[in-house]
């Protein structure tokens, strides 16, 4: 049974984030794990939801984070669970972001949930946290990895990914199809293809000449334009780079 859902995204100053999680530290970059964790906790203090990073940057240094309204629920998942779903996962030891991913989301998946996002926190009796998600308006897709690479410069085609390259791949093609987000299953199909599963379709409301028309990612400038080129307002950002 699909669950109440839809998804938001604000952009949070690094005050609010340090607030939320006092080891998410100012004027510094911090880790993949840190901003995941100080997203999660500004979102679950702020609108008592889960929340999760896009891992992009303003130019004043704010941080866009994902708000899930409804249909995503917490699981803690045994080490062990995680390890007979993907076995690169070992248990009691630090596994990279991917391969924690991807352990999360099979697990979602064997369990008849959509999607599944670790929190990147570990309890002390040997469990992972996450966010696992079933709706009738996600969907999971095919994208080959020169459409990804389109989108996300510096990600790697027939290669391995960092998990924020992966990441912003994933969600700015699924933007430029009108989702509100886009997230990697961090599965490699045959013929160079990424498994992403498209979250929460975005009606079309783009007034004027371009109403109805994809929106664009330019790359150089790190900004999202209309069909004529013009900036669109609140998807300005540029690359952050863990």
């Amino acid at each position: 049974m699909s669950l109440p859902f839809n998804v938001g995204r604000q952009v949070v100053s690094e005050v609010e984030l340090n607030k939320a999680y006092p080891n998410f530290v100012i004027g510094k970059r911090n880790s993949l794990k840190t901003l995941a964790i100080a997203s999660n906790l500004w979102a679950n203090k702020k609108y008592n939801v889960a929340g999760f990073p896009d891992f992009e940057i303003t130019p004043n240094n704010e941080y866009g984070v994902f708000v899930f309204y409804g249909g995503f629920g917490f699981h803690d998942i045994p080490e062990s669970t995680l390890h007979h779903v993907e076995n690169r996962f070992l248990i009691g030891k630090e596994n990279s972001r991917v391969t924690w991913a991807r352990a999360v989301h099979r697990y979602a998946q064997k369990n008849k949930y959509d999607v599944g996002i670790p929190t990147f926190e570990i309890g002390s009796n040997g469990v992972r946290g996450a966010q696992i998600c079933q709706s009738a308006r996600n969907k999971w897709v095919d994208v080959s990895e020169a459409e990804l690479a389109r989108f996300e410069p510096n990600f790697k085609i027939g290669q391995d990914n960092d998990f924020d390259i992966w990441f912003r791949a994933s969600n700015r093609w699924a933007r430029h199809k009108r989702y509100s987000m886009g997230l990697p299953t961090f599965e490699i199909g045959e013929n160079r293809v990424r498994g992403v599963t498209l979250l929460d379709k975005r009606p079309t409301s783009n007034a004027g000449d371009c109403a109805g028309l994809p929106w664009e990612f330019n790359s150089k400038s790190g900004y999202w334009v209309d069909c004529k080129g013009s900036k669109v307002s609140g998807y300005m950002f540029n690359i952050y780079d863990f």
